[in-house]
């Protein structure tokens, strides 16, 4: 069959899917002139007289092995899966043109979706623990080098090393069982110069950070249950981040 719809082309694999039969497509280059690319479906193992018969046999699914990845640089970069639990062992996704199933491995929480590795394939592996950065000098870095950086923002040192230093100062807080992570720095360090960006401000602010921080932190962070039923995340974070302040303050630091 063939077709110079895309569209009709994609919602006839799905159609096909439906009736238990898979559809191939190959978009054809048109050289003539005057005339549009189409688009070539090939139905796997089906003959004319039964293609819209539907049979037990037939299988959905198939799996096809991958010849090559390739990173596009599309517009938006942003990637929406649907996504269909499986008695919360494996996560299936339905993606793409012709509708191609997909799988990544991202859990809904925790361990969740996961098994444990066998003793004998646990003993062919050698396991490395990767805690935090040791200090803040050195998560610095990596935000500086990482991070995003507005060329109309200024993002003060005094105020970066404050910030990181509250990082490091929650992870070591005893009413979290969760905590900030490196990735979690990085949102801070380019939200908040976005914050100051869209005030129309030429530098960051401790305002600028404390919004990070709740906009940033709050989802990040998980509050033990002698905790959870006395405050929210966000409620935590704005009286840590005020108590944090005052201390520095005291110590004589140079904060804004």
């Amino acid at each position: 069959m063939s077709t110079v719809s895309e569209n009709l082309a994609n919602d006839l694999a799905y159609l096909f899917l439906r009736l238990g039969k898979i559809a191939s497509i190959k978009k054809v280059k048109e050289k003539r002139k005057n005339h549009h690319d189409w688009y070539h479906l090939y139905l796997c193992k089906a003959k004319v007289k039964d293609i819209l018969e539907i049979k037990k046999d037939n299988a959905p699914f198939r799996f096809e092995k991958v010849k090559r990845i390739e990173k596009l640089a599309t517009q938006p970069v942003y990637v929406y899966d649907l996504e269909v639990l499986n008695e919360r062992k494996t996560d299936n996704f339905i993606g793409g043109f012709g509708g191609i199933l997909l799988h990544n491995t991202m859990n809904p929480e925790d361990y969740s979706g996961t098994e444990k590795l066998s003793e004998v394939l646990l003993d062919r592996f050698d396991l490395i623990k990767i805690n935090y950065p040791e200090t803040v000098i050195i998560e610095k870095q990596i935000v500086e080098n990482k991070g995003e950086k507005l060329s109309e923002v200024e993002f003060p040192d005094s105020l970066l090393d404050f910030t990181l230093g509250f990082i490091h100062k929650l992870r070591k807080n005893e009413n979290l069982e969760r905590f900030p992570s490196v990735r979690a720095s990085l949102g801070l360090y380019e939200r908040a110069q976005a914050n100051a960006y869209l005030n129309n401000r030429k530098q960051v602010s401790l305002q600028d950070i404390l919004e990070a921080f709740v906009s940033v932190i709050a989802h990040r962070i998980k509050l033990k249950p002698s905790m959870r039923y006395l405050t929210s995340p966000e409620e935590f974070i704005k009286k840590e981040f005020h108590k944090h302040t005052e201390e520095k303050r005291k110590e004589g630091s140079d904060l804004p």
